[in-house]
């Protein structure tokens, strides 16, 4: 019950159950099967929970999940759940049970196990107490002293054997004598035996594996007494056997012998009983008495008894003797003496070669009870013996160079330069050891292939090697070879290559030799220089201030700004805040020491749809007063009664005019890439032809506008005309524009504030669902990315690129129609279905229910996505938006399929079609045998055996050549198939074909019918007669 989940958090979730019918308890441990992965910020400290589901064969919910309380609510901290079943009668525990475990996400996602069905078998001899009772065996040893404990119990369950079995016992002595012994296996001996009753009480747990991480624990109990005797009641009668043996033997021709006789058998069969019963601790009792009166025997002081063997102290000490660490030990019984052998191994210190003089082993034993061995080593020998062993291995001379030429260009090719030193380009070098240039090179590995080199290149022939290796065009490499008095080397090198050459294989004496390439791409010295160079040149610009700071700055408003330079930023850029947060404050110092009506201006800014709250002025007395905007209005309409001019300017007001020219009431502003991006404007009132409207936008914190354009043509319905968005190119990522258009041919126009994200932001329209065949009938909606849109790329729903686009499996780019798949997690683009919400692929179809009256039904013209498939969807429409539904069957090309009546699927064929008579056409030419059909099949058809014979003869008398048809397959819904043999050769003038061929293994002549399926099939062989032949 395990299963790969592969999420932030989770690797795999899977439990165990183990059913414990004595405890009545079922354990649920997720310990072993669930994994996490625990880095930072992830893992089971993120898992919402672990929940389980426990269900039997009535239908009975033992277990539920339910996520508002799990069993295992924390599963960083507890893993294990036990259900108390304790409820329950053991009898309700054997039944069948379903099993479903399920773990919930960070994200709310809730993964489940594939429910599993186990069934609980009732142990045989199981009680109404829980367990089984257990089975248990002590043998008794008088004559060696020995007690030895088995249990007999069989521990199996339905068939099956225990996986494992733990047991808890003690064995109990005769009351008076030693401490009970405890154990946790069996068979086990002790040995201290006293005559008496002993008691043995024992818990076997066994556990038995039901597959799928299920088990079931069963609990044997043993509680049994044992009655042991070592007495030698025996002893005292041996008297008068041997007194009776002798009369016998004195007597032997006379009545009294064979009396005596007579009686030695009687009591035989008790003696020997009696004998082995005491052998083996039991009481005798009964055959003693039995041979005493037969017998009349009472031995008095002759008498022999065996005494009872008694250990040393036997309540508190046993004497074991025991073998370790190579020690072996073994006793055997003479008499009345055991002996113990003790037997240790012998240790010696020798060399494996006695020749060798590299090291000395001496002896020391100064010390008492103690041998030291001394080694002593000859490192001169040594070192000599490791330089010859080298230079016998061409792989140890290739180590051993390695290790010489790192020491001046270590390798560096795990390292990043960044922006240091480019460590991105490889170098790579061998040198070998050859006897002399009668040695070739032989090839190249290069990557994962090997490349020839033109045959018996010397190593000497530095040219040719070096045009070969070129002409590879896989880097450049030069090669020489020198001489000197170690020898002769053949030398390779290549600068700065990205293709990984491997090895050279050389040829020396006959045997290939191969020589693996060394690698690097700086050496130290370069790497070193590039640093000191970096550092030396390095400026505020290129360091990080290492901190994070703030820098504060008085906005137009006299508002404190806060700017936070995190410990990335550049020290350069960290300077030019500080500079302009310099200058701010010298301009604001500035703007103290005198109001003038410029400054005054600039605190203000233009809100053409804001209203007025409140005026700040003086009255007729001179007080500092706020207007309401009440008292303005009743201001205004007492100014118009007292002045003629107003009044009349207020009166030659028409409302009508303008008429045609709308104000803006709305802006749709979004960012498209990394420029702001103007979509739809709305206007106050609709007009009825295209407007002229000016747009210019500025820095929120700024007095000064910028026009972006004075001739941006905006439709009737508020679209852009042309190129749609319209683009103010370039601004300043982060911060907060004004933007505002306004109607050339008048109005205040409208202004709105759009803070730019921090990187660019591309939009579009989509549709969104999580079935193929339906999204193309949904309503669009806007998206956004950090990047055009295409597969990788990340949807969110949000502009800020916060919030990814989740729970849909498939996305359609409105622009395109194209239908990509979408992780419902992520919203990252995966995949190109090949599917299009634009149009589909048109086909004759025939609809039904029935098999039998489907093909008298009419043609339509349905559509699929692309050519007709089984398992595509079958649409009512071009766009794809409908699938057919209703119907149970479907006839393309002749052929019924079925077809899913609620989504219009398409389904396999049903192996019948709209005719009823077909005709194969079997026909053989240049060496390639052709079989045709009239009408498609919704069945394949096996040709086989038909014969084409070739030869020079113009009346085919005689034939040269034969090709046989072994087997032609026309596949379900194929018009034709071939089969090139070419048997026929060019040798041939004439051929004609037998008059036989076997169809589905039916045999048939020329004009011979068939019927398969219900459908007539009318066999035609062409050329049965002789005909000119051409290969």
């Amino acid at each position: 019950m395990q299963i790969a989940v592969n999420s932030l958090n989770i690797d795999t979730f899977g439990f165990s159950v183990a059913f414990d019918i004595y405890a009545r308890t079922i354990t649920f441990d997720t310990t072993n099967l669930t994994t996490y992965n625990e880095v930072s910020g992830q893992g089971s400290l993120y898992v919402q929970g672990i929940a389980f589901s426990l269900v039997d064969e009535d239908g009975v919910e033992l277990l539920t999940i339910d996520w508002n309380s799990p069993q295992l609510p924390t599963p960083a901290t507890n893993k294990i759940y036990v259900y108390d079943a304790s409820a329950l009668n053991f009898a309700f525990l054997f039944q069948n049970y379903k099993i479903v475990g399920a773990i919930k996400d960070q994200n709310g996602t809730v993964y489940s196990t594939i429910p599993v069905y186990k069934k609980i078998c009732q142990p045989t001899d199981f009680n109404e107490s829980g367990y089984v009772s257990g089975v248990f065996q002590i043998t008794p040893n008088c004559v060696d002293n020995l007690l030895t404990v088995k249990e007999a119990t069989v521990l199996t369950l339905c068939n099956k054997s225990p996986l494992s079995v733990s047991k808890s016992g003690t064995l109990s002595y005769p009351t008076g004598t030693i401490s009970p012994v405890a154990f946790t296996f069996t068979p086990f001996s002790n040995n201290v035996i006293y005559t008496g009753e002993y008691r043995l009480n024992c818990t076997t747990e066994a556990t038995y594996d039901l597959l799928d991480d299920c088990y079931q624990i069963v609990t044997y109990l043993t509680n049994n007494v044992f009655p042991v005797t070592c007495a030698n009641k025996m002893a005292d009668l041996l008297c008068c056997i041997s007194d009776l043996q002798r009369t016998k033997e004195k007597n032997c021709e006379n009545a009294i012998g064979q009396r005596a006789a007579q009686q030695l058998d009687e009591v035989t069969i008790p003696l020997l009983s009696g004998l082995m019963k005491e052998i083996n601790g039991q009481d005798a009792s009964t055959e003693a008495l039995f041979i005493k009166k037969q017998l009349n025997c009472n031995c008095g002081s002759s008498s022999q008894r065996q005494n009872e063997f008694t250990p040393i102290n036997p309540a508190s000490t046993s004497i074991v003797l025991i073998g370790v660490g190579g020690t072996n030990v073994t006793s055997s019984v003479s008499g009345n003496t055991k002996q113990y052998n003790i037997i240790s191994n012998v240790y010696q210190v020798v060399k494996g070669d006695t020749g060798d003089s590299a090291f000395t082993i001496t002896i020391d034993t100064s010390t008492q009870n103690t041998v030291k061995y001394k080694i002593t080593f000859n490192y001169a020998v040594i070192a000599a013996n490791v330089l010859t062993a080298i230079d016998n291995s061409d792989v140890l001379l290739n180590q051993l160079n390695s290790l010489i030429t790192a020491t001046s260009n270590i390798d560096l090719t795990n390292l990043n330069g960044k922006c240091v030193i480019d460590l991105s380009a490889v170098s790579y070098f061998l040198s070998k050891l050859v006897p002399s240039s009668a040695a070739v090179i032989k090839s190249i590995l290069i990557g994962s292939t090997t490349y020839n080199a033109p045959a018996s290149t010397l190593v000497s022939n530095t040219t040719a090697i070096e045009t070969w290796l070129n002409g590879l065009s896989l880097g450049t490499y030069s090669a020489s070879f020198s001489t000197s008095s170690a020898g002769a080397y053949a030398n390779l090198l290549t600068n700065s290559n990205s293709n990984n050459p491997v090895s050279v294989v050389y040829t020396i004496n006959g045997a290939d030799v191969t020589v693996p390439f060394q690698r690097t791409n700086q050496s130290i010295i370069s790497f070193l220089q590039a640093v000191v160079d970096y550092l030396c040149g390095l400026t505020a610009l290129q360091v990080a201030i290492g901190n994070n700071l703030s820098l504060c700055v008085f906005d137009y408003n006299g508002n404190v700004v806060t700017t936070n330079y995190l410990t990335s930023v550049s020290q350069g850029a960290f300077n030019s805040g500080v500079s302009s947060a310099i200058c701010n404050l010298a301009n604001r110092i500035n703007n103290l020491t005198g109001i003038t009506c410029t400054k005054i201006q600039a605190i203000f800014q233009d809100y053409p749809n804001s209203n007025i709250n409140r005026l700040y002025g003086n009255d007729g007395s001179l007080n500092c007063v706020a207007f309401t905007d009440q008292q303005i209005a009743l201001s205004v309409i007492a100014a118009i009664g007292k002045y003629s001019n107003v009044k009349s300017a207020f009166c030659a007001i028409d409302c009508e005019v303008p008429a045609t020219c709308p104000d803006v009431s709305n802006i749709s502003i979004n960012m498209s890439g990394s420029n702001i991006g103007i979509y739809v404007v709305t206007w106050g009132t609709a007009p009825s032809a295209s407007q002229t409207v000016t747009v210019r936008y500025k820095l929120n914190s700024s007095s000064t506008w910028i026009v972006a354009t004075n001739s941006l043509v905006i439709l009737p319905n508020g679209n852009i005309s042309g190129t749609s968005p319209y683009l103010i190119l370039s601004p300043s990522l982060g911060v907060a524009y004004d933007i505002q258009i306004v109607n050339n041919c008048g109005g205040t126009g409208f202004i709105k504030q759009f803070t730019t994200p921090t990187a660019g932001v591309y939009t579009g329209s989509f549709i969104l669902d999580n079935v193929l065949y339906l999204i193309c009938g949904n309503e669009s909606a806007t998206l956004y990315s950090s990047s055009s849109f295409g597969i990788g790329v990340i949807l969110y729903t949000d502009f800020a690129l916060t919030t990814p686009v989740t729970g849909y499996g498939y996305v359609s780019n409105v622009n395109t129609g194209k239908v990509y798949t979408v992780d419902n997690a992520t919203g990252e683009v995966l995949t190109d279905t090949g599917s299009t919400c634009n149009t589909g692929t048109p086909n004759n179809f025939k609809l039904g229910s029935s098999t039998g009256s489907i093909c008298a039904s009419s043609d339509v013209v349905l559509y699929t996505d692309g050519t007709f498939a089984v398992g595509k969807t079958l649409y009512m429409d071009s766009s794809l938006t409908t699938p057919v539904t209703g119907y149970s069957y479907t006839v393309y090309n002749n052929i019924i399929f079925n077809l899913n009546t609620s989504t219009g699927v398409i389904g396999s064929s049903t192996g019948l079609a709209c005719v009823s008579n077909a005709t194969l056409t079997i026909n053989y030419n240049a060496g390639e045998w052709i079989a045709s059909l009239d009408n498609v099949l919704p069945f394949n058809l096996t040709l086989n055996a038909a014969v084409a014979k070739g030869g020079t003869s113009n009346s085919c008398a005689s034939f040269t050549e034969t090709d046989t048809l072994l087997s032609l397959s026309l596949v379900s819904g194929s018009l034709s198939a071939s089969q090139e043999n070419n048997f026929l050769t060019c040798a041939s003038t004439y051929y004609r074909l037998d008059n036989y061929i076997t169809v589905n293994t039916n045999p048939l002549t020329n004009g011979g019918t068939v019927v398969i399926s219900g459908v007539t099939i009318t066999v035609v062989i062409l050329n049965t007669t002789c005909s000119p032949y051409s290969c």
